[in-house]
């Protein structure tokens, strides 16, 4: 049984493998792969044009749609525990997951344009008995092209929290602040200051989603600074990353996770 068991999870990883080919992308600098101890967590495809389509992991699966100018226009997420859709590769623990792809769109995030092409508002829907209703928008604020402020908004256009962001030179986040909006006034709740390397940034394929930091980072993190506040309290945390290079100045691997790029 434990046999037909690994057979049937490899045939079906094939066969969604297969289904997640690229469509005649050739660039080889591009991410494709995330791997850790042996072990995709995440696959990225990409269209004709080398933008990004489709990003799996073992239970999410986010589809990236575009309008004819090129636009990101809407990120669909699908979220599966089921044991009836397409298996995916064994867990570190053993344990069996399944092909995200298979499940319903869970939520999805509109997104709308200023007329100079910048992101001016996302709206976020969540799947509810098959109806999706929207549960909270962002608007977008910028200082000399650059994103400085995030904020997010019920449906009652209440103000809820937002966030500020500053940059260096080479227009990496330097530091992130977030606040969360009370009857008494904003109160900051966690701050963050990041450090980098010298090298490419592999994840601004994503930067077409607006969101600054990881996405839209030319450089690498090589060390970030947490600090989170309660009330008279607060705690800070530092994380440390370690990386590896290829031939084309981007990172092979960091700490534990190994970074594949190619056709």
């Amino acid at each position: 049984m434990k046999k037909f068991a690994l057979f049937l999870c490899c045939v079906s990883f094939i066969a969604c493998t297969k289904e997640n080919s690229d469509n005649g992308c050739n660039d080889p600098s591009l991410i494709r792969q995330i791997k850790l101890n042996n072990y995709d967590i995440q696959k990225i495809t990409y269209n004709k044009g080398c933008q990004v389509t489709e990003s799996v992991e073992p239970l999410r699966f986010n589809n990236y749609i575009y309008n004819n100018l090129n636009q990101l226009t809407k990120i669909e997420e699908k979220v599966s525990f089921s044991s009836l859709s397409c298996y995916m590769p064994t867990g570190l623990n053993g344990e069996t997951f399944t092909d995200p792809r298979k499940a319903k769109v869970t939520s999805y995030i509109s997104i709308e344009y200023n007329a100079d092409g910048s992101i001016s508002e996302k709206s976020l829907y969540y799947n509810n008995s098959d109806t999706y209703k929207q549960i909270s928008y962002e608007l977008y604020k910028y200082l000399n092209s650059k994103v400085v402020k995030i904020e997010k908004y019920d449906n009652n256009n209440n103000l809820v929290d937002y966030k500020t962001y500053d940059y260096d030179e080479q227009g990496n986040v330097l530091s992130e602040n977030y606040y969360l909006q009370t009857i008494d006034g904003a109160i900051l709740k966690m701050s963050s200051s990041y450090q980098y390397d010298n090298k490419l940034n592999p994840f601004r394929i994503f930067s077409f989603d607006g969101t600054p930091g990881l996405h839209t980072n030319l450089n690498n993190i090589v060390s970030e600074k947490r600090i989170t506040y309660n009330k008279e309290n607060k705690l800070e945390y530092t994380t440390s990353y370690t990386l590896e290079y290829n031939d084309l100045g981007y990172p092979s691997k960091v700490n534990d996770k190994n970074y594949i790029y190619g056709n």
